[in-house]
């Protein structure tokens, strides 16, 4: 994945479509491979000569797509995969890596689902609880 497409997106750049445009390709065959039982799912990430925090708020807007049914789990994990194995982005505090490790380890931390993502948010990213969503200022 191109991360400079990502940051345009975290950054207001660029619309979801035209994100979700830069990985579909990918995100499908990352899909495809977690259905098969000991496969490995391959995680792309094109590094950039970039280096931007990765905040809380960057965070809250990924799990807003989730929650607002934009994005599935499963580019909800792949897009806090790329996040985490880049090198271009670098958590600002402890409660954003804390967050992107529970978003991008489902296997580990259990299935991305509505309420686990809002509790993720709500908990490590210090965010309002609104019934499910993620709404509002850190």
């Amino acid at each position: 994945m191109n991360l400079k497409e990502l940051k345009r997106f975290l950054d207001g750049d660029i619309e979801l479509a035209a994100l979700r445009f830069e990985y579909e390709k990918e995100v499908g065959e990352y899909e495809a491979a977690l259905k098969k039982r000991g496969a490995s799912a391959a995680v792309v990430v094109a590094n950039d000569d970039f280096s931007r925090p990765l905040k809380s708020e960057d965070l809250r807007k990924l799990c807003n797509c989730y929650l607002d049914g934009e994005i599935s789990e499963v580019e909800l994990d792949y897009l806090a995969n790329v996040l985490e194995m880049s090198d271009s982005f670098e958590p600002a505090s402890s409660d954003v890596s804390d967050a992107l490790f529970r978003l991008s380890s489902p296997e580990i931390n259990g299935a991305l689902t509505p309420a686990s993502v809002a509790e993720i948010a709500h908990e490590a990213l210090k965010v309002p609880h609104e019934g499910q969503k993620v709404r509002g200022e850190a």
